[in-house]
């Protein structure tokens, strides 16, 4: 075990670049014995303007040096953009949330130095993920921290795999989900694509004192669930409460349906009192565009809007998802009914591993993006004729998480 002022000193001589340098106390905390169960890699602050998650971690490792409590396997917690956390600013040049790209990853592992310090911290982070993926010896999970510009009940922003599904259904908060398919570069398509469970955790608002109280409790949470700790009913019910109080009652699971993406040169101002999950009316102004106004399309919940001066996300729309939806996709994907896509004309396979779907939007323009979505699909690259849909479930690791606390009580 470790304490939590340990710093992880890592080679990071690739790195190295004038005026470029990466912070060796990237590690928060370090707690357990990775031999001995699972693997839990918590990451905060991708955004410097986001210290909740990082206050969280510390006063959590602080209260295991306290009571020295015996793990199952071993928690790390990690800082994600030290030089932003530094400066308060969301990032220095760059989203590092938005960077892990396949050119990127590629520049990495053809050991290119970085072009600027947010492309830095995206490797050193990596490089140590990299590690912690080769000396695993138990599941792994990877849960990420974040906090919003604008007032809101805490929630989960999940990747729409089976997996990550039945791990976020076990927490009393909203479940966001298809928010990959309007981001370009996030931290956890990466690692979703690698087949982890592995998630965002959205605690509040900034500078509210409640996001960091849903981030510990649901750290807490976490440990009964991953199978850190032996489980403990009591325990967990009382973390499920402090963060099911936090929700005021909205509860449930709900489908990115639109974005407001900012576009270079743009001049976007969100209209003043917006909450993340307010009812918005049809033709309601939610925000000015080069003081033009921009109205809401259709009557449903407003999601992330933006009030701060870095992001390109002016906001986003949510609808709700019926439990029937979620139950059928559940019973399709499993039984990987999925191929039969492929016979409807515009849809061809796109790989080998028949791992992702090519289609083109004039033959199968009556094909709704909604019934992609049932088979385990979500489009990610996307042409004026072309969109190319890639399957959630292809690379899970189901196998792993066999036997799982969270999978034994579904």
């Amino acid at each position: 075990r470790y304490p939590k002022f340990c710093k992880m000193m890592h080679p990071t001589d690739h790195l190295s670049e004038p005026n470029i340098s990466v912070s060796d106390d990237r590690l928060i905390g370090r707690w357990g014995d990775m031999a001995a169960g699972p693997l839990v890699v918590v990451t905060a602050g991708i955004h410097g303007n986001e210290p909740s998650g990082v206050e969280a971690l510390e006063a959590l490792f602080e209260s295991l040096g306290k009571t020295q409590v015996e793990f199952n396997g071993c928690l790390i917690g990690l800082r994600g953009n030290c030089r932003a956390l530094q400066m308060g600013k969301r990032f220095h040049t760059e989203d590092l949330n938005r960077i892990w790209t396949r050119e990127r990853l590629r520049r990495w592992t053809e050991e290119h130095p970085p072009i600027h310090p947010d492309e830095a911290e995206m490797y050193a982070l990596l490089s140590l993920i990299e590690d912690y993926r080769k000396k695993a010896k138990g599941p792994i999970y990877f849960f990420d921290l974040h906090t919003t510009s604008s007032q809101t009940i805490p929630f989960t922003t999940v990747n729409d795999s089976l997996l990550n599904r039945s791990f976020a259904e076990q927490l009393p908060v909203p479940m966001i989900l298809g928010i990959e398919e309007y981001l370009d570069g996030p931290l956890l398509s990466y690692l979703n694509d690698l087949g982890y469970v592995s998630f965002g955790f959205e605690g509040g608002q900034h500078d509210d004192a409640l996001a960091r109280k849903a981030h510990y409790a649901f750290l807490q949470l976490s440990l009964y669930l991953t199978g850190l700790r032996t489980r403990d009913r009591k325990a967990e019910a009382k973390w499920r409460k402090a963060m099911a109080d936090l929700t005021h009652g909205v509860q449930g699971i709900f489908e990115i349906v639109d974005r407001h993406a900012i576009a270079s040169g743009e001049t976007f101002c969100m209209r003043p009192g917006y909450a993340n999950f307010q009812r918005v009316e049809k033709g309601e102004i939610l925000a000015d565009s080069n003081e033009k106004p921009l109205r809401a399309k259709k009557s449903q919940r407003i999601f992330m809007p933006l009030y701060q001066k870095q992001g390109r996300d002016g906001f986003f729309i949510v609808s709700p998802t019926a439990r029937f939806f979620l139950w059928l996709s559940k019973q399709v994907r499993l039984r990987r009914l999925d191929r039969l896509l492929v016979l409807l004309p515009g849809v061809s396979w796109n790989d080998e591993v028949r791992s992702s779907m090519k289609v083109d939007r004039r033959t199968a323009r009556f094909l709704a993006r909604q019934l992609f979505h049932l088979f385990g699909y979500r489009s990610r690259v996307s042409s004026d004729r072309y969109f190319i849909a890639y399957n959630r479930e292809a690379h899970s690791r189901n196998e792993d998480y066999e036997g799982a606390p969270w999978l034994s009580s579904n």
